[in-house]
């Protein structure tokens, strides 16, 4: 999995000619996901309240693709990549969350 989502965000990076700071930290962008993927689906499981508390592989590609849907021209930093990792993070596993405690816990 991390191979084909490293390739996957190598790729967008080479082609759409983001700086060399920014290639360098794509594998920790996909080390990071698939870690927040893990400790989602290991941490909240569905119950009869929380049903759709079911985590995929689909949430894991939603984060990469999300990134991938970047510009060069506005995310030009490392800083700036991770914010955007940070917000993609919680667009996919954060709104799914139905109770305020879930998300502070995320």
């Amino acid at each position: 999995m991390v191979r084909i989502f490293f390739s996957i965000i190598t790729w967008f990076f080479n082609t759409k000619g983001f700086n060399d700071d920014i290639k360098k930290i794509g594998s920790k962008i996909v080390n990071s996901t698939l870690e927040m993927y893990k400790q989602v689906s290991q941490n909240y499981k569905p119950t009869p309240v929380k049903s759709h508390y079911t985590f995929n592989l689909r949430d894991f590609s939603r984060v990469i693709f999300g990134i991938c849907l970047s510009m060069p021209s506005k995310v030009n930093t490392p800083e700036t990549m991770t914010k955007l990792w940070v917000h993609e993070v919680w667009r996919v596993f954060s709104d799914r969350m139905n109770t305020e405690e879930d998300r502070l816990i995320l």
